[in-house]
């Protein structure tokens, strides 16, 4: 089932991210699987949006259930979310394909379970937590259109890379998710440390599993940089898609 209606040149960029990424590893990405993650990161984006969009944590609730029932059961969802209906429909086609729906919709209830926590959390060690909790689960999901066999460092390196790019991700912006009540947690100092530090704890693990971590500082400086245009891509609240190949 082809994704519904045009894709967004985003998408075509984040492709051809995860293929610079993979290039190292001798992991081919061919138009299926660049197809594949266009599908992926489309539909990370569109949930995030509706999700991000409702205010109230109940609704909120009630959103993420819906989305998963859409996904276990191919149910037609909320008709005043045709769009991210269409995306749901779309997505679950091909999961269904490959065989992984099942593990999808676990990762993905994962997913909100702990974004939901990161919201609430007064404390700064269980925000970090969450923030790499989420990324695992955003990491996970993305794998699962890619062929395993032979890629375990690749898949290592992957989830190692989400984190860090969550922990950087946060560190620009959390001042921003305070001001706009999206966070419970206060944005000081220690908060930053304790984002900077997980970073520094799992940059080395990055580098001994990178193949070549000199290109990789190439690629990843534009979204280190604070104040970089390249780092925001499709939607400014997004926290699915902090996974490198379907980075907001």
């Amino acid at each position: 089932m082809p994704f519904p209606g045009d894709v967004r040149p985003e998408y075509e960029a984040l492709a051809h991210d995860f293929r610079a990424l993979a290039a190292p590893f001798d992991l081919p990405v061919d138009a299926s699987l660049e197809r594949d993650l266009v599908l992926v990161a489309a539909s990370f984006e569109a949930i995030d949006r509706h999700v991000d969009a409702t205010p109230d944590a109940a609704d909120r609730g009630l959103l993420c259930a819906s989305i998963l029932t859409a996904l276990r059961e191919a149910t037609g969802g909320d008709p005043g979310r045709a769009e991210l209906a269409a995306t749901l429909a779309a997505i679950r086609a091909r999961l269904v394909d490959l065989g992984v729906l099942d593990e999808f919709v676990s990762h993905l209830a994962r997913f909100f379970v702990r974004s939901e926590a990161l919201r609430g959390t007064a404390s700064a060690g269980e925000f970090v937590r969450c923030v790499l909790d989420e990324a695992r689960c955003a990491a996970a999901m993305a794998l699962l259109v890619v062929p395993a066999a032979g890629q375990a460092r690749f898949f290592r390196f992957f989830r190692v890379l989400s984190e860090i790019a969550n922990l950087v991700d946060k560190v620009h912006d959390v001042r921003d998710d305070w001001s706009r009540g999206e966070m419970a947690v206060q944005p000081g100092i220690f908060l930053h440390v304790r984002l900077v530090a997980a970073f520094a704890i799992r940059l080395p693990a990055l580098l001994v599993l990178a193949r070549r971590p000199f290109h990789l500082f190439a690629w990843g400086a534009k979204y280190v940089l604070p104040g970089t245009t390249n780092r925001e891509l499709p939607a400014s609240n997004s926290q699915v898609t902090s996974a490198p190949m379907t980075r907001r």
